[in-house]
């Protein structure tokens, strides 16, 4: 196994931006897309949380990543409507 080191950095919406705002690895993507997002940082893996809001941000990026053939996890982040 190498010592790569890995590095990380969160892109949060509603709640979870207030609790990590003030963190070192929260990057506040203000105004800026999917796509400019992945230039600036590229990333080797995405990792998102499931979302039923259809408008949330974790599409846009998915779909970019996609696009930059960048692999994708999605994490159930929270136990609702699993029926």
């Amino acid at each position: 196994m190498n010592n790569e080191k890995i590095s990380f950095n969160y892109i949060c919406e509603g709640i979870a931006f207030s609790f990590f705002k003030d963190q070192p690895f929260f990057f506040d993507k203000k105004e800026m897309n999917a796509k400019k997002i992945l230039l600036i940082k590229k990333p080797k893996l995405i990792v998102v949380g499931t979302s039923e809001n259809k408008s949330s941000f974790s599409f846009n990026l998915l779909k970019e990543a996609k696009k930059s053939k960048i692999p994708s996890i999605g994490i159930v982040d929270m136990l609702c409507n699993f029926q």
